[in-house]
């Protein structure tokens, strides 16, 4: 599972670091062959779509490609070759942010043209200019709330899914691959105090709750993120708490704003970095595996 998962990292961020537009230019220029009746979809298709992007350096994007390996090459070796020169150990993971500004700065230099962050969609200001203090307190406390859990449109998705049995099946399994990815993160980064199965899926359960609630889609396990961050030297849960605090205050557009000119390509090597490892040695993931 664990390299199962590693490899659907891979797939998933091949394209970004070899072509400008990252996966649309795969999904545009990369023909999937015809299975059972149709196109090949889901992740066999990623997996299809990585072998084609790794067969076609024609298709590459040169600007892209460089970006890229000079992060990955960063975040692989900078740490070693900076604690070599200074004679001390850096601090963790201050590789990954030096590779994050240095790259970010030669590729503004350069013009780059492939994709960036760029700027977060403009916020309607009008209610924020009229509201009262009550109406701001109330947005502030439940603002982020779309839907309350006994008006999220459940009979909506039971008719999507043909049926209530259809739905419970396809409700259970999703958790139980979810759960299953959880497993993998925990396996390939345990924390300090162990774990428990039964508090990662009851986390998992109200996670996903507030998701809905929000919005947003269910909330699983990351191996990606999870390397990433054993990668720059978090090693407790609090990392979700402090990661969750920083993605509020990265949501904010005066400081969004600084992250707009970040290509994506090298959003796209340092999670290679941090899971190519992994694959390339599948010892680290499978054990006993030479």
């Amino acid at each position: 599972w664990k390299l199962g998962f590693a490899l659907t990292v891979v797939a998933s961020q091949a394209a970004g670091a070899f072509f400008s537009t990252g996966a649309k230019y795969a999904k545009v220029n990369c023909s999937l062959p015809q299975v059972g009746g149709g196109k090949m979809a889901g992740g066999a298709a990623n997996m299809y779509r990585l072998g084609w992007t790794l067969v076609s350096p024609w298709h590459w994007s040169v600007d892209t490609v460089m970006i890229a390996s000079l992060t990955f090459v960063i975040v692989i070796y900078g740490k070693q070759l900076l604690s070599s020169a200074l004679g001390r150990e850096l601090l963790p993971g201050l590789e990954v942010v030096l590779a994050t500004i240095a790259v970010t700065i030669i590729s503004s230099a350069l013009n780059y043209e492939g994709s960036i962050v760029g700027l977060p969609p403009a916020v309607p200001t009008d209610r924020a200019q009229t509201a009262d203090v009550a109406s701001l307190l109330l947005d502030a406390a439940a603002g982020w709330v779309w839907k309350w859990p006994w008006d999220l449109p459940f009979d909506a998705v039971v008719d999507r899914l043909s049926g209530w049995a259809p739905a419970t099946a396809t409700v259970f399994a999703f958790a139980a691959v979810d759960f299953l990815a959880i497993i993998s993160v925990e396996d390939a980064a345990p924390p300090a105090g162990g774990w428990s199965p039964t508090r990662e899926m009851f986390g998992q359960g109200l996670a996903s709750v507030a998701s809905g609630v929000a919005g947003s889609g269910p909330v699983g396990g990351s191996l990606s993120r999870s390397l990433v961050a054993s990668l720059v030297g978090a090693s407790s849960p609090l990392t979700g708490l402090v990661c969750g605090i920083a993605t509020l205050c990265l949501a904010r557009p005066e400081v969004a704003a600084l992250l707009a000119p970040v290509p994506k390509a090298l959003l796209a090597a340092i999670v290679l970095a941090a899971v190519l490892p992994g694959v390339v040695r599948p010892k680290d993931v499978l054990p006993g595996v030479v």
